[in-house]
């Protein structure tokens, strides 16, 4: 008999984002997009996306709007997976803007890095799982033709769809290399609007491990001796309970919004690194054309 895991941690990570916008008439939610938790190096948890999931614009063109939106959302509504296994939080609301002001940070938006982070208090009935807990951070060497996940909300979460879609895509393009002028990279998915600012990962079967197998295995690859004794570690249990290892590696942030691109059916990925770097020196956001 097949034996079924609990939702995967990667799953309980992503975050289920509502837009909200002013009209003369009322507020509407104009459309939804992804995130997931993330851990500081100071222990702060932050809550990441794509800047054009909090804007309804794209950082190279902030002049045009994204099509539906009468004008930048105001507010998020996210919703988070609870304590309670299997079960998510009400939306809580999340003003985007503090005395006029983006709460959010960002990094380099001028040079089209489309990501976007706001510090957050997780509330006691949210589960709280952020990257760091479950995947290694941008380890392995990236190159073409690998398979990556993305995992996100290509559909508006409800009991028919509670969880995160988990959608193949791969390396398209060189990492190394600008595309489009931008430090991004192409994958071979286009995925939906909803999937934008999910996290992305390479993925590969292993073991789970303790903190001290973990410290034996860095010091193996820094010394390669002791390798006799590394294995002599792990458990019978452990290797017959072998599982998928995820690697961080990037944001998925959309289609590359190209005419000439359209029919290659791509999307844009940036780098987890541009991450790192958005949460230790990101300045706060800027939106050029703010909701009224």
């Amino acid at each position: 008999m097949a034996k079924i895991k609990a939702p995967s941690p990667a799953s309980l990570c992503a975050v289920f984002i509502q837009k909200v916008v002013r009209t003369p008439a009322k507020d509407h939610i104009a459309g939804f997009g992804t995130g997931f938790l993330y851990r500081g190096p100071d222990g702060r948890s932050w809550l990441v996306t794509s800047w054009h999931v909090l804007t309804g614009r794209r950082p190279e063109d902030p002049g045009i709007l994204l099509p539906n939106y009468p004008q930048s959302p105001y507010r998020i509504l996210v919703t988070h997976a609870s304590t309670q296994r299997g079960a998510f939080t009400e939306p809580l609301e999340v003003d985007l803007y503090e005395d006029g002001k983006p709460i959010w940070f960002e990094y380099c938006r001028g040079d089209g890095i489309d990501l976007a982070a706001i510090p957050i208090k997780l509330p006691s009935f949210v589960a709280g799982v952020m990257v760091q807990d479950f995947a290694e951070i941008d380890k392995e060497v990236l190159e073409p033709g690998i398979d990556l996940i993305i995992v996100g909300y290509p559909f508006q979460q409800s009991i028919d769809y509670p969880f995160p879609i988990w959608k193949r895509a791969m390396l398209a393009t060189e990492p190394r290399y600008l595309v489009l002028g931008t430090a991004q990279m192409l994958v071979d998915s286009p995925g939906s609007p909803g999937m934008s600012g999910s996290a992305v990962y390479r993925s590969a079967m292993g073991v789970s491990v303790t903190a001290e197998q973990a410290a034996a295995m860095k010091e193996y690859e820094r010394t390669k001796t002791g390798a006799l004794d590394l294995v002599k570690t792990f458990s019978e249990q452990q290797m017959l309970d072998r599982g998928l290892m995820l690697e961080f590696v990037g944001v998925y942030a959309g289609a590359t919004a190209k005419p000439h691109l359209e029919h290659l059916n791509l999307g844009r990925i940036f780098m987890a690194s541009f991450v790192s770097l958005l949460i230790s020196q990101g300045q706060r956001g800027e939106n050029p054309f703010p909701p009224l």
